[in-house]
């Protein structure tokens, strides 16, 4: 799943991630706790390539947990999609800290994902989008 939302193929990306995001909504019940790092990364990337920003925003602004495996990378990908969220908001100041900090992260997870957010946030900044109007 959470490599759906990194992948950069637009031409099946939406339906890919919409099924990915109606997948993980069936296990929303399930989560064992409601504060899970990982399933709220992994949401949020969903969110943000479905264009649902605000959404995208809450998901990946929770808390990070530092001592789980994986966590630097995991870091390094919210940092991106954070980048990109506050870009899509129409916050360019948020968006390029996002981005700084992911760009001095180790390791770098997705060199995809960082071109992505860079060549997004180096264009014209976004004005601010209604929830669920897409791009």
């Amino acid at each position: 799943v959470w490599a759906g939302s990194l992948s950069g193929d637009a031409s099946t990306q939406k339906e890919d991630c919409q099924l990915a995001y109606d997948r993980m909504q069936a296990v929303v019940p399930t989560v064992p706790y409601p504060d899970n790092v990982l399933f709220s990364d992994v949401m949020g990337g969903l969110l943000y390539r479905l264009g649902r920003y605000d959404e995208a925003l809450a998901a990946l602004s929770r808390k990070p947990i530092d001592n789980l495996a994986g966590a630097d990378s995991r870091a390094a990908n919210r940092a991106a999609f954070l980048a990109m969220t506050f870009h899509q908001l129409g916050k360019p100041s948020e968006a390029r800290k996002q981005l700084q900090a992911r760009a001095e992260s180790s390791p770098p997870v997705s060199e995809r994902l960082l071109r992505e957010a860079e060549a997004l946030i180096a264009g014209p900044a976004k004005s601010v989008r209604a929830q669920g109007e897409r791009p």
